[in-house]
């Protein structure tokens, strides 16, 4: 198995971390987040953040292993959890 971490930092609105992690969830890639920091900047609305992706693989004989696990429906919070939508 091979694993490759990936950090890195960030200026995102809420609905933008939603829908960063929908699109990590919903990648066939095999990965975790190890870890994720969000505060909230007052003065832009934003969340500032730093992540760490892990995306792993495995390999054998020039067949790479591939199929994706589903993944049931979670909650993701209400529409402006910090009401900074205007």
């Amino acid at each position: 198995m091979y694993a490759t971490p990936v950090d890195c930092a960030f200026e995102v609105s809420y609905i933008g971390i939603k829908q960063l992690f929908s699109a990590l969830f919903s990648s066939p890639l095999k990965k975790n987040v190890e870890n994720v920091s969000l505060t909230f900047d007052e003065e832009t609305g934003h969340l500032l953040g730093t992540m760490t992706v892990n995306f792993y693989s495995l390999q054998y004989k020039d067949n790479p292993v591939s199929g994706r696990t589903p993944m049931p429906e979670v909650s993701r919070g209400s529409a402006d959890i910090f009401h900074s939508i205007n």
